[in-house]
């Protein structure tokens, strides 16, 4: 990583990464919510826990925080999901909200998309 290997002076990431070397600062924190097919059975719940999507496909994207994503998903769902399923697209926010829509799976989202 270059900010390790001091060619970086700063870098913003998603997530809470470990740094010990680093001085690290919170510059935003919101809620991440679940992307679901309108036709979703959990779309009328009051919450989802991580455990209900287990059986779901995920969809990420390749780009932006999509890696961030994907390795939050693993974490999560690691041990808990028999055949995770994670697809990877390369696509703007946007167009994945739009897979989404068309029953390609679920995704991960802060809760700033809920604007779009």
């Amino acid at each position: 990583m270059r900010l390790r290997a001091n060619r970086l002076d700063l870098t913003f990431m998603a997530g809470a990464p470990e740094f010990p070397e680093c001085h690290v600062r919170p510059i935003w924190s919101e809620r991440l919510l679940v992307a679901l097919l309108a036709r979703h059975p959990l779309r009328d719940g009051t919450g989802v826990t991580w455990a209900d999507l287990a059986g779901d496909t995920f969809i990420v994207r390749h780009c932006g925080t999509g890696p961030q994503v994907h390795d939050h998903i693993v974490t999560r769902l690691v041990g808990n999901a028999q055949d995770l399923s994670i697809l990877r697209f390369e696509v703007d926010r946007i167009t994945l909200l739009s897979k989404v829509a068309q029953g390609y799976g679920v995704t991960i989202a802060g809760e700033a998309t809920t604007l779009l």
